[in-house]
């Protein structure tokens, strides 16, 4: 769009009102345009449009007092705010002036503020970060073994014939699992596994080992069949909403008409001695914003309170002599959640799990509103250190095997060096180990203890350790590799690196096996052999 010049305009000195004379601005001037009276270098801003004849400036007019021909630009850049010129414009030379001192100032400000950036400047890390991408995908490159078990690619170096391989999951690794099993999704919901069959869960989350658990809860997901027993509840209305699954199948657990103590429903059953308990359930909102699971063993026990609005945990609480182990929370999708409490208590061989529908409010307490209700469904009770996935129940108490995978080393491995990565995670703080290691021996290659938050490397007879570092978590998922040579090693986890001697053991390899030493719950997200030795600082970009 040109200029608007039609007619004449008049300005008077230290006065910011224009007086036109055959104008029409009312149409054709807008709040913020530029005002340039011809014959005048100063351009001005509108500041408002009062009639076809009368507009103010920004500012009182500086120069002498007088009136001609003018020009009102009205078309600016987008970015900048630069006016732009159309053929037969007046007054050019002042417009292009002005336009190119702004950009002068936004470009001296730029340089200003760039050089008052903190050390080391953003965009020299967003390059940094760049090479480091680069250089990792570039090491990644050398592997003769590759398991993405997040994307579910396999590629294996088979000789110079057929060179690097692709292969499908049980075309490369050796796994087992007799009886069904549980897993998230990709959606987010759960699906059932038969026998046989990886655990490739979540959306891209990896491979799914877990130990063996056998669910003592009977009747999982049918709450309102013995032994479940209720107090102060109605009559649990059963298949009343979608569950976890997709199937119609979840319970609607509800206070009791006239009862403003808070009920429950619960389930006692025989555990050994002292052990430590989980019990868990799904659980989803109705009425009731609140929501309670509860262990007991006897007169000890814990409760978690969840706020289904918000979806945390507001309460978590132990009384008696119980030891509180931790809570469980996971989302699943379409407003459910996975609850969870679990801990131990000295000299008990019983434990019950309740739960409770609603309550009147965040914290503890022993009142609802009759009527209120929520959701459950897939209650479980397993003994163990931490909770693991779903087991669903008849009639009788049923296990989940363990995982077990393996691969027989071939044309991959290396026994003069090589550098082993992996990229996973530990379902809990608690558990004992995150291990990697030589099947048939104590050679671990990766050694986690939850209680030292400390990764370790141990060939047989010595051990290298390395501190995780601040900010890192093994539930969240962390990188780690070693580089072994055959009198040396160095271990990596997160871009830090700690070096130590090596007996030769972790390179005379056989078999590779995922589950682990002792307690096994995990996810692998990727593993790599590279047929070199990295050196530290290497590992540290490939760990970062």
């Amino acid at each position: 769009m040109s200029q608007y010049k039609v007619g004449t305009a008049a300005v008077t000195n230290g006065s910011n009102v224009v007086t036109g004379s055959g104008t029409a601005w009312l149409a054709n001037v807008s709040v913020g345009d530029g005002f340039i009276l011809a014959g005048v270098p100063v351009p001005y801003t509108v500041s408002s449009v009062d009639s076809n004849t009368q507009i103010k400036l920004s500012a009182s007019w500086s120069g002498a007092s007088d009136s001609g021909a003018y020009a009102i630009f009205r078309d600016f850049t987008s970015q900048y705010n630069l006016p732009e010129l159309s053929q037969g414009d007046i007054e050019t030379a002042t417009i292009w002036t002005r336009a190119m001192r702004l950009i002068d100032q936004l470009q001296a400000a730029s340089v200003v503020e760039h050089e008052n950036a903190a050390d080391p400047h953003p965009q020299y890390l967003l390059d940094t970060r760049y090479e480091q991408d680069r250089l990792r995908e570039s090491l990644l490159a050398e592997a003769t073994l590759n398991f993405d078990f997040a994307n579910n690619k396999y590629e294996v170096y088979e000789g110079p014939v057929d060179s690097l391989t692709q292969r499908p999951f049980n075309g490369i690794l050796d796994y087992a699992r007799s009886g069904v099993a549980s897993a998230r999704n990709a959606t987010g919901g759960l699906t059932e596994v038969a026998a046989g069959d990886q655990r490739l869960v979540g959306n891209r989350e990896g491979l799914l080992i877990e130990e063996q658990r056998t669910n003592k809860a009977l009747y999982s997901e049918a709450l309102n069949l013995s032994p479940w027993s209720s107090i102060r509840l109605e009559p649990v209305s059963f298949n009343q909403t979608i569950a976890p699954d997709g199937v119609n199948s979840a319970d609607e657990v509800i206070q009791a008409a006239g009862e403003t103590s808070a009920g429950a429903l619960g389930q006692t059953v025989t555990i050994s001695t002292g052990a430590t308990t989980c019990v868990s359930a799904f659980v989803k909102k109705n009425t009731s914003r609140y929501a309670m699971i509860v262990i007991v063993f006897g007169g000890n026990g814990g409760r978690a309170v969840l706020d289904l609005d918000t979806g945390t945990i507001v309460e978590q609480t132990n009384f008696g002599g119980f030891v509180l182990s931790g809570t469980l929370l996971e989302e699943w999708g379409n407003g459910w959640y996975r609850l969870g409490i679990y801990g131990s208590a000295a000299g008990s061989s019983s434990c019950r799990i309740q739960l409770y529908p609603a309550l009147d409010g965040p914290a503890f307490n022993t009142s609802a509103t009759p009527g209120d209700s929520s959701y459950f469904w897939g209650a479980q009770i397993e003994q163990g250190l931490f909770p693991t996935s779903y087991i669903k129940t008849q009639g009788s108490i049923t296990s989940r095997i363990a995982d077990a995978c393996t691969r027989t080393l071939g044309a991959e491995w290396s026994q003069s060096e090589g550098t082993l990565f992996v990229e996973g995670s530990l379902i809990a703080e608690q558990e004992d180990t995150f291990s990697f290691l030589d099947n048939g021996s104590i050679r671990r290659y990766f050694y986690a203890p939850g209680s030292t938050n400390s990764l370790f490397s141990f060939d047989g007879d010595n051990v290298v350790s390395l501190p995780l570092p601040a900010g890192e978590s093994y539930t969240s998922g962390v990188k780690m590799a070693i580089s072994l040579t055959p009198d040396s090693r160095i271990l990596a986890v997160a871009g830090s690196t700690n070096s130590g001697p090596h007996n030769g053991n972790l390179l005379v390899n056989a078999i590779l096996d995922f589950a682990g030493y002792t307690v096994s719950n995990k996810i692998y997200r990727r593993v790599v052999f590279i047929p070199r030795a990295l050196s530290a600082s290497e590992l540290e970009v490939l760990t970062a």
